[in-house]
């Protein structure tokens, strides 16, 4: 297996749908998988997968509320198999019908690419963030954060690193973290690649501020240890058992 391409997701049965429809209707040359870890969702995210014969769906059972993708996105890069990782964001559509075969065949050892992604609404028209008013590209060589908003790995880097810390539990700083584990923790440079992508806004959950504490403070906590060498800057848990080929649970 070439490239595993893997989601994790919860409740975004309609964003989910049109980027499902994006990377489907590609024909890289070379074997490949699409794996959707449904974290809890209540609304028609496995109906929607069903329309697809590509997709592995994996359903996690739990209570119906909002956590930190983490846990959903190891279980995504447990189950795959693929000599390449494309992580991305569940509502991230591929804008270039060649978008899987770059990503995977222009990935250089040593690095981890990251596509340009741009903010847009439903139209597809580019739309500015509340933290970003004058700035719509999100990751790219305008914005260059290493964020995984849509990008591909050597899932034996992705092993190596411990996939995401799932001590995260609110919104937010798992991707920075993930970032931190592959460049300070395993030496990787971020590669900011001409792959475009389309991020559809979308509602944020409730309370954001206070679903964002938790997550915060573990990041100050987590990156203040690292940066005294009393922790590796690797998720915990690194690194992964890694066999070339085979799928591990």
């Amino acid at each position: 297996m070439k490239c595993s391409i893997c989601i994790a997701t919860h409740n975004k049965d309609v964003w989910l749908y049109k980027t499902l429809e994006t990377i489907t209707s590609q024909k890289p040359p070379f074997d490949w998988e699409l794996i959707v870890v449904d974290d809890g969702s209540v609304d028609k995210t496995r109906e929607v997968c069903d329309q697809f014969e590509k997709v592995n769906y994996i359903k996690i059972n739990r209570e119906p509320i909002y956590r930190n993708p983490s846990v959903a996105r190891n279980i995504a890069y447990k189950a795959s198999s693929g000599d390449v990782v494309i992580c991305q964001s569940d509502e991230v559509l591929h804008a270039e019908e060649n978008t899987i075969e770059r990503l995977v065949l222009e990935l250089k050892p040593g690095t981890f690419s990251i596509a340009t992604v741009w903010n847009t609404d439903e139209k597809g028209c580019y739309k500015a963030l509340k933290e970003f008013p004058k700035i719509v590209q999100l990751t790219g060589p305008k914005m260059k954060r290493p964020l995984f908003f849509l990008g591909s790995l050597f899932r034996s880097d992705l092993y190596k690193a411990g996939g995401n810390d799932e001590g995260y539990r609110g919104m937010g700083k798992d991707d920075i973290a993930f970032s931190d584990s592959l460049i300070k923790g395993l030496g990787l440079v971020p590669r900011f690649v001409d792959v475009v992508g389309y991020h559809v806004d979308h509602p944020r959950p409730p309370a954001i501020t206070s679903n964002k504490a938790q997550s915060d403070r573990y990041y100050a906590q987590r990156k203040d240890r690292c940066e005294k060498r009393l922790e590796p800057w690797l998720s915990p848990g690194a690194p992964w058992f890694y066999t070339a080929g085979k799928v591990l649970t």
